[in-house]
């Protein structure tokens, strides 16, 4: 379901990182359409972190997550997200 959202905001133009704590993306979807599914996202430049989990998010739309063994934090958009995105 989050890689079809992302593929969707991706596709109207937002910049879209998927932050997926496991190691790999829409495993949810059935193995032919998660191959085309992937590589859609790859064209339209959709960033994903794996094994990441999202350690902060505040309200004015900031998330950042560390990846699993790194003592770094990470703002996966590099800045607020306009509000326009969730709407």
């Amino acid at each position: 379901m989050g890689a079809q959202v992302a593929e969707s905001l991706a596709a109207k133009g937002h910049p879209v990182t998927i932050v997926e704590a496991t190691g790999s993306v829409a495993t949810e979807a059935p193995i032919d359409e998660r191959a085309l599914l992937l590589e859609r996202l790859h064209k339209l430049g959709v960033k994903t972190l794996t094994e990441t989990k999202v350690f902060e998010y505040r309200t004015k739309i900031r998330v950042r997550c560390r990846k699993a063994g790194d003592k770094k934090y990470h703002r996966p958009y590099g800045r607020h997200l306009p509000r326009s995105i969730l709407e």
